[in-house]
């Protein structure tokens, strides 16, 4: 394939961006985009409507990005809340295995406080 000097800088600092300079990424998520692209072109001509004029199409776009914004409200960056525990159990001390005091065969977990 032969560019002009240009387009291959352009592709070049494209590819930098978006694949940490893998060229051959850029051009593989190109062409899955045209074959895309066309495939809807495909579609749309099948369905025998007219295609949108380039006001009609920016209208819809407008308004999707209109939806969008007002579909997703900003969110305020804050910690979330903490929830009280319905049920809290009573906490243990446990005696070591060693201790005088201790009862009980294996002489742990003896006495709740």
């Amino acid at each position: 394939m032969s560019l002009d000097p240009e387009t291959k800088k352009q592709l070049k600092a494209l590819a930098d961006e978006k694949h940490g300079g893998n060229l051959s990424a850029l051009i593989t998520e190109m062409a899955a985009a045209a074959v895309q692209a066309a495939a809807a072109d495909r579609l749309w001509a099948r369905s025998g409507l007219p295609e949108n004029t380039p006001a009609e199409s920016a209208a819809i776009r407008a308004e999707w990005a209109e939806a969008w914004t007002l579909s997703r409200p900003k969110s305020k960056s804050r910690k979330p809340k903490k929830r009280a525990a319905r049920f809290q159990l009573p906490a243990r001390r446990y005696r070591v295995s060693g201790d005088k005091k201790a009862k009980g065969p294996n002489r742990q977990a003896v006495r709740a406080f």
